[in-house]
């Protein structure tokens, strides 16, 4: 990339990060990121509950497998 197309990119940098509309937009899309990587996080926690669970109870490697979508290392790595 020559230094004329790095100047221009730096001047829109520039521009766009005192853009108040601009800011709003990236904070809120950072807020979207954060709040999916929590759901997520959430998600992955319960999934393990269930597994753990039904393990405890019983249940096949392979049919906790089946119904939690775990892999097998994944599923290794609860017990």
């Amino acid at each position: 990339m020559s230094n004329s197309a790095l100047n221009k990119a730096y001047e829109l940098l520039e521009k766009l990060s005192k853009d108040p509309e601009t800011i709003a937009k990236y904070e809120e899309r950072e807020k979207q990121i954060r709040e999916y990587d929590i759901r997520e996080e959430g998600r992955i926690e319960a999934i393990t509950h269930v597994a753990k669970k039904m393990r405890s109870e019983g249940f096949s490697p392979d049919i906790v497998m089946k119904i939690t979508g775990l892999s097998t290392e994944e599923l290794e790595k609860l017990s």
